[in-house]
């Protein structure tokens, strides 16, 4: 049986754990085939406990990756691990790990709606317009939350991951160093 810790991305975990307890968010860059999309989620949540929204370009992405997360769990997918996008869901109260297309959480927050204490944009460089204002608006919430220094206005954090991203560009927006 296969567990997390045999993702490439596994043997980077001292890098990931220096780089949350530093910053207030993440930028990873990793090869396709590391196990990012999987293994960061699983890494989060066993370091924070809200939940650690991931945010996928496509439906089937967002529904393999979490039935294969919750395989990895050994649970139903529904319980521990979950997803959710246009017309189907599978998640419960005590999903901690969600996968969302970029579309259906954007959807949540124009109806008021954020469970997140991350917020995870996976396949960062298929950069769509969604995306770009998904982002723009959770950097706007963690400026408006610093500056008012008042706990109600609560920002998840962010993490951003890609095969290959603008990374001059990226650490200026989050304020971090990008990890590889």
């Amino acid at each position: 049986m296969r567990t997390y810790k045999d993702l490439a991305i596994a043997e980077e975990e001292q890098k990931l754990v220096d780089a949350v307890n530093k910053t207030n968010n993440l930028l990873v860059e990793a090869p396709t085939g590391s196990g990012k999309s999987l293994y960061i989620p699983w890494f989060l949540s066993n370091h924070f406990s809200g939940r650690i929204v991931v945010l996928q370009p496509r439906r089937i992405a967002a529904l393999a990756l979490a039935q294969y997360s919750a395989k990895l769990h050994n649970e139903p997918c529904g319980k521990t691990v979950g997803y959710q996008f246009r017309q189907d869901s599978c998640k419960s109260s005590a999903t901690r790990i969600l996968f969302q297309t970029y579309g259906n959480f954007l959807q949540e927050l124009l109806h008021g709606k954020m469970n997140a204490e991350w917020v995870i944009f996976d396949e960062y460089h298929e950069r769509k317009a969604d995306m770009d204002l998904l982002f723009a608006y959770l950097l706007k919430l963690q400026a408006a939350s610093r500056a008012s220094g008042n706990e109600s206005i609560k920002a998840p954090r962010i993490a951003v991951m890609s095969a290959k991203l603008n990374r001059e560009e990226m650490e200026q927006a989050l304020g971090v160093k990008c990890l590889s």
